[in-house]
């Protein structure tokens, strides 16, 4: 959902999640499959982007609300800190996975774990766990969704090496471990 200066990273982690390559905007090759919608509200100031931030059970953006009130599952990304994650310091690269929909999480879990990644359950962790029914992502057609929360040093990481010459195996496995679960999360559970 936020991304630009407001929670770094998070911007290219949704466009190639999307299934667009973060740099050129243009549909990737690499990623194969089928290009998603996308919304992302973007800090774009020079300094003091966290000033912007509205939590997603906040967002009154008639476009983002639009969307997902017209889509069966909608994937919100976050970024969070380690500790929020409750990740330890030598090892921040874990994915908060939320939502309202039990299967949706599930699923992103399964192919996260799949991929390589540390998966945190956000109904562990309240703030972080996007269940509330004015959440954007649980404003769908069917009422819920899903959120993946990544650390924001992981996803800076990722888009500070991801140029040249190409994203690095484990950006990669991270925008594919949740691109996998998109094809498949388009019917009702």
């Amino acid at each position: 959902m936020h991304g630009g200066g407001i929670e770094a990273g998070t911007s290219e982690l949704c466009l190639a999640i999307a299934g667009y390559h973060p740099a050129t905007l243009e549909p990737a090759t690499e990623t194969r499959g089928p290009v998603h919608d996308y919304w992302m509200f973007e800090g774009q100031r020079s300094a003091d982007n966290r000033e912007l931030h509205v939590t997603a059970r906040h967002c009154d953006d008639h476009v983002a609300l639009s969307m997902a009130a017209s889509s069966l599952n909608v994937l919100s990304l976050h970024g969070c800190t380690a500790a929020q994650a409750g990740a330890p310091a030598g090892r921040p690269g874990a994915v908060v996975v939320g939502g309202r929909s039990t299967a949706f999480q599930r699923r992103l879990t399964e192919e996260l774990t799949k991929a390589g990644f540390r998966t945190v359950d956000g109904a562990k962790l309240p703030d972080l766990n996007g269940d509330h029914v004015s959440n954007l992502c649980d404003r769908t057609v069917l009422g819920e969704g899903g959120t993946a929360g990544t650390h924001h040093g992981t996803a800076r990481q990722h888009v500070r090496r991801q140029h040249p010459p190409g994203p690095p195996q484990e950006y990669e496995r991270h925008v594919l471990g949740l691109r996998q679960r998109l094809p498949r999360s388009r019917r009702a559970p």
